[in-house]
């Protein structure tokens, strides 16, 4: 990107195209299911899951609209290429400026992990999703940080089951699996301490489970697991916490974000 060649990174058109391909994996999941799944599959409530720009997929399936005045606004802003994430989202300008039936009304709950979200969306097409939604954030995370790009699309979600679940100390990737290189690199830094990608992982499964059970399978005993106290339970003696907002504290959000914007102009 800093060499000018971010066009080559992905085709443009993937911002239509990968949504359309999650519909047609759920249409072949349900030719194939009476004999390949025996039946099995409950293909009119499905759950959807999606990191980065996996995070845009999944939450474009799940009924949020690309709004292009917003996005136009958000990339005509000076220092906006500072935001990465807003270098990734700028590119859908390249689109025809239409409307796009990207929702799946068969997807019913929607997590999305350290999402590229905010100025593709914007207040407008967030609000229209219509079910229940999770979002994830990382503190370390400087491709899609949390005050960029997950922060205030949390308070622009209209629906009463929405969360917004915070790591400390997650990166964006997983270091196991990227270049032995950069992950030394990334551990050169002397002050920079990451968790461990087994806790992060444990954090994710111990939250998303429950998110799923409520909200496809309306499994109730599994309530008291997706409350901030619970997250509190896990992360007790763990130097990186996990935190869960829900609805109820999304007023919260506003004043905090509205305070800081106060104190830095």
């Amino acid at each position: 990107m800093l060499q000018g060649l971010h066009q080559d990174i992905f085709d443009v058109q993937d911002f239509i195209q990968r949504p359309k391909d999650i519909s047609y994996v759920i249409d072949e999941l349900g030719r194939r299911n009476a004999g390949s799944f025996a039946g099995k599959l409950n293909l009119a409530s499905v759950g959807m899951a999606g990191h980065s720009f996996g995070g845009y997929t999944a939450l474009a399936v799940a009924g949020a609209t690309i709004d292009f005045d917003y996005l136009q606004a958000d990339c005509s802003r000076p220092y906006a290429a500072l935001d990465i994430s807003l270098l990734l989202e700028c590119r859908a300008l390249e689109l025809p400026r239409m409307s796009y039936a990207l929702h799946d009304p068969r997807v019913r709950a929607v997590f999305a992990g350290n999402p590229v979200m905010r100025s593709i969306f914007g207040p407008k097409g967030i609000s229209a999703m219509a079910i229940p939604v999770m979002l994830a954030s990382g503190s370390y995370d400087p491709a899609a940080p949390a005050a960029l790009e997950q922060a205030m699309p949390f308070t622009w979600l209209k629906q009463p089951q929405k969360y917004w679940m915070l790591l400390e100390g997650q990166a964006h990737v997983n270091f196991n699996e990227i270049d032995p290189g950069i992950k030394q690199t990334i551990e050169s830094v002397g002050d920079l301490t990451l968790p461990s990608q087994g806790l992060i992982g444990n954090y994710v499964n111990a939250t998303t489970v429950p998110f799923f059970e409520i909200h496809l399978r309306n499994n109730k005993t599994y309530l008291p697991f997706l409350s901030s106290s619970y997250s509190q339970y896990l992360s007790k003696g763990q130097k990186f916490q996990l935190y869960l907002i829900s609805a109820a504290s999304s007023p919260g959000v506003v004043s905090a974000i509205e305070s800081f914007r106060k104190t830095h102009p």
